[in-house]
């Protein structure tokens, strides 16, 4: 058994070798890992200065005691230091395990065991990318959680007093500008001008920006001639009603021309002494003319002006003169089935499902819209829906019952911006590499007592960061 053993010391497992190998290992799935948009940055030390001025953070190395940085007097500049976490995983291939797994006094030994090395290796690598793929998540919305969901390793927005800008999205504020019930309409008595016959009216909602169709035909009231007409129960309209307007149809007649209008949002009475001939020219409109609310794909909250506008212009404060290349946002499920299903965007995805991920037709998955990947030469970021000049997407992560992003909530970032996210990653503690660039993984090995196997250890050392956190903005659903 010693000789069998004998072959963990040789070159093949070594720091380097492991190292070199769980860095070499696929990469697994996994979004914010796939749009890349953390750019890799090695550092020789275990702290990272995380320097601000003028409202963007920057990351520096530290330095001994005694050695003086850069002379800038540019700007006014804060700096902080901050420990990089560590993430260890600990396996072990026992000596059994490997003596099931090849035939006695083969020659093949060292090849078989690899195979056990690398299957261990594997699943400790994908343990360290779903933490990283947490971590960056977490960094993405502000706040680096550690492992356990709930303590907080860093909170970038009080870290370096930043508000974090949030939009309240109620995907129920529809339109409520429906066309008005129906008045009531009675004989109102002799001393009218109204000829004799039968006569029907309807009502509208006026606001700023314009008027229902008329609601429901009012009863039938048949006047003897010179009478009037006593209205009551005219309807009054939802908030931003400004004024509203009665049409009437001639004696016997069908067609509703304009009566009057109530200059307020209150009065529910009315007494009609207009003779036909003084009706005015102007129909009753068949056709909503409130913008959101023509017909029920829209409504009042439209998800342009009261989110996406919002969203550009926030992300376009925060970042200043800095160029982007679009903004992206990613969504927890239920904000997600809310805003695809929102009136004012169902249309648009519809069209868009319709077209296919390519935009040239096609049928469309909703797995494709979520783990896309970004392709050689695409001029449109992939994985998302546009929609009002953002790119949507609903965000698959989860660990358990541990959700990378919460279900009523999304976070809007943009991307393209040299520098915006980093990721440094400092060395591990070993003797072989200390004070050396740090690598995104590191594996070792060590044979345990008795020779009962080999222990394997892995391990990763990231601090994810976003160098101007106020270009990150939450959105939360507050209603239903």
């Amino acid at each position: 058994m010693g000789a069998i053993l004998d072959i963990f010391r040789k070159d093949a497992f070594n720091v380097v070798s492991l190292t070199a190998a769980i860095n070499k290992l696929p990469y697994r799935p996994s979004r914010i890992g796939d749009l890349g948009l953390f750019q890799q940055k090695g550092i020789n030390t275990t702290m990272a200065a995380i320097e601000e001025r003028d409202g963007k953070l920057g990351l520096l190395t530290s330095r001994a005691r005694g050695v003086m940085n850069q002379v800038d007097t540019i700007g006014l500049r804060k700096a902080r230091a901050f420990s990089v976490p560590s993430i260890p995983i600990n396996e072990a291939v026992l000596a059994d395990q490997v003596q099931n797994m090849r035939a006695f006094g083969s020659s093949d030994q060292l090849e078989t065991i690899a195979m056990a090395i690398n299957e261990r290796l594997q699943n400790m690598k994908d343990w360290i990318d779903t933490t990283r793929e947490y971590y960056r998540i977490g960094s993405l919305q502000g706040i680096l959680y550690d492992g356990d969901a709930s303590t907080v390793l860093y909170n970038w927005f009080t870290e370096f007093g930043i508000t974090q800008t949030t939009i309240n999205v109620d995907f129920t504020s529809f339109n409520t500008f429906t066309a008005p019930a129906a008045l009531t309409a009675a004989d109102g008595g002799a001393g009218g001008t109204l000829s004799a016959g039968a006569y029907t009216y309807k009502v509208t909602f006026v606001t700023g920006t314009g008027e229902t169709q008329g609601g429901t035909v009012s009863n039938s009231v048949t006047l003897l001639v010179s009478h009037k007409m006593a209205l009551t129960a005219i309807p009054v309209g939802p908030t931003g009603t400004l004024y509203r307007n009665i049409y009437r149809t001639t004696a016997g007649g069908s067609t509703y021309l304009f009566l009057t209008q109530i200059a307020d949002n209150t009065t529910t009475t009315y007494t009609d002494n207009t003779a036909d001939a003084s009706l005015g020219t102007n129909q009753v409109p068949t056709v909503t003319n409130i913008p959101g609310a023509r017909d029920p794909y829209n409504s009042v909250m439209e998800m342009k002006k009261d989110v996406a506008t919002p969203i550009i212009r926030a992300v376009e404060d925060a970042l200043g003169v800095t160029m982007y290349r679009n903004i992206r946002v990613i969504c927890g499920n239920t904000f997600w089935d809310n805003f695809v299903n929102h009136p004012s965007v169902i249309r648009a995805y519809e069209r868009w499902l319709m077209a296919g991920d390519t935009g040239t037709g096609g049928s469309f998955f909703r797995n494709q819209q979520r783990q896309q990947l970004n392709r050689q030469g695409d001029s449109v970021p992939p994985g998302g829906f546009e929609f009002a000049g953002i790119y949507w997407e609903n965000y698959r992560g989860h660990i358990g019952t541990t959700k990378f992003i919460a279900d009523k909530n999304a976070i809007a970032f943009p991307e393209g911006c040299p520098d915006l996210f980093i990721e440094h990653t400092a060395p591990a503690p070993f003797t072989e590499t200390v004070n050396t660039i740090g690598l995104p993984y590191y594996a070792k090995q060590e044979r345990m007592r008795f020779d009962l196997g080999i222990e394997l250890h892995a391990q990763s050392n990231p601090l994810p960061l976003c160098t101007r956190p106020g270009a990150l903005i939450k959105l939360t659903q507050t209603n239903p």
